[in-house]
């Protein structure tokens, strides 16, 4: 009877010791507890991290708003200040609790807040007796001279007054680029697209994420006057070629009047000597395999059709008259003619435009699959609107003491002493 009894508590214990399911329940019983604490001090963290980003952009906000108050005539300091406080309190879908503290200094034209979350129970404070240590965030803007503008875009109103699609890319390290449009999407940049700069402006808003700017544009900056609205066009000549077709062979054109356009293309080498070149009533093309350069030239564009086209395998290098009626301007669009012009550059060759692109009235599109104007000290890109496609990297440099090219007059004030609100902290 012992024996038989023995045998069975033995066996019994056996099939206990190999049954997991007992042990895998008083395991969860134990480490439940434990998951649930995590999981609630994680979901903590996620709460201070998200409001500190809120209380930041609430801050960031409000001190641009109030240091642009600064760039208006007769500005008060106390108004200003107060204006940014109410900034803070206008951005913050929940505003209880927090403290705002603004000051504003004539002295350097500057703004600086402070909102302060204070002390609070989150969710395991009531279990543990945990308390946050308050969330503050710090923000100054100033306004800020000496930034380059190195591409304004002149369009009132106008949606994608600046757009990049498709991995393209403008890099203007050292200078401002503004865009008029008071279009909350006056700015758009998708499919990987990025705009570097030191400073993005925008009149309106911008689309896009945080990934494809550096840094953030600025919205709701004031407009800029177009520069050269009052330069003078150069005069109408008689036509000195009618419908010049260029296909090969090396040539040397002089300054004067290209009516019905001018067309260089297949295997031709021209070298334009310095001077002013009036295309009219006709396009402007450069095709094929033509290698095209010019130093000190100026092309006015005027009349019907009167637009520029570059394309893929060409290679372009050109600089804009050192003076003269162009002084520093390399293209001219003539204010005559009709809105939305496409001149278009596809070139993968376009190493060198050294000099100012105006064209009133125009969009430049540029669609080339290798660097744009990478090799230029400089080129200040003056436009209706702007599109880019395709991958570029359009390089805008801002070295004007390396070139013999001045910057012309009217843009001095704008590209040496433009006002603008930068973040300083």
């Amino acid at each position: 009877m012992n024996k038989r009894y023995f045998e069975s508590s033995t066996a019994h214990a056996r099939r206990l010791c190999s049954d997991n399911s007992g042990a895998l329940i008083v395991i969860f019983a134990i480490v439940l507890p434990i998951l649930l604490l995590a999981a609630a001090v994680a979901i903590d963290y996620a709460y201070v991290f998200l409001r500190r980003s809120e209380l930041q952009h609430a801050a960031d906000t409000a001190a641009l708003a109030g240091a642009k108050e600064f760039m208006l005539a007769n500005a008060d300091k106390d108004a200003i200040a107060a204006l940014a406080r109410g900034s803070v309190i206008e951005n913050l879908e929940h505003a209880e609790g927090v403290e705002v503290t603004t000051t504003a200094s004539l002295a350097d034209r500057s703004v600086s807040v402070v909102a302060t979350q204070g002390h609070q129970y989150l969710i395991m404070g009531a279990l543990a007796g945990l308390e946050s240590s308050g969330i503050e965030a710090r923000a100054t803007a100033k306004v800020a001279g000496e930034v380059p503008v190195c591409m304004l875009l002149l369009h009132p109103s106008d949606t994608a007054a600046l757009a990049l699609n498709n991995r393209s890319q403008i890099t203007g390290p050292r200078c401002a680029i503004h865009a008029n449009s008071d279009n909350s999407k006056a700015i758009l940049a998708s499919n990987g697209a990025r705009l570097l700069s030191e400073l993005t402006c925008s009149g309106g808003g911008y689309r896009g994420d945080e990934s494809n700017f550096d840094p953030i544009p600025q919205t709701d900056c004031p407009p800029l006057d177009d520069p050269l609205a009052h330069r003078r066009s150069p005069p109408d000549q008689r036509c000195m070629e009618e419908g010049l077709n260029l296909t090969k062979g090396k040539h040397t054109l002089q300054p004067g009047t290209y009516c019905g356009g001018l067309n260089i293309a297949g295997s031709a080498e021209v070298v334009f000597a310095p001077g002013i070149y009036v295309i009219k009533d006709g396009k402007f093309t450069i095709g094929g395999k033509a290698d095209v350069s010019g130093k000190q030239v100026g092309f006015f564009l005027t009349g019907r059709n009167a637009t520029f086209s570059f394309l893929p395998q060409t290679t372009i290098d050109l600089s804009a008259p050192e003076s003269g009626p162009l002084t520093g301007i390399l293209f001219f669009e003539s204010r005559d003619s009709g809105p939305s012009r496409q001149h278009i550059i596809r070139s993968n060759g376009a190493r060198s435009f050294v000099g100012t692109i105006y064209l009133p009235n125009g969009e430049l599109v540029i669609d080339a699959a290798k660097p744009v104007f990478a090799a230029s000290a400089y080129t200040v890109i003056i436009a209706r609107r702007m599109t880019m496609f395709s991958g570029p990297n359009l390089i805008l440099n801002s070295d004007y003491d390396s070139s013999d090219v001045p910057v012309p007059e009217e843009l001095e004030d704008m590209t040496s002493h433009g006002k603008f609100v930068v973040l300083t902290e």
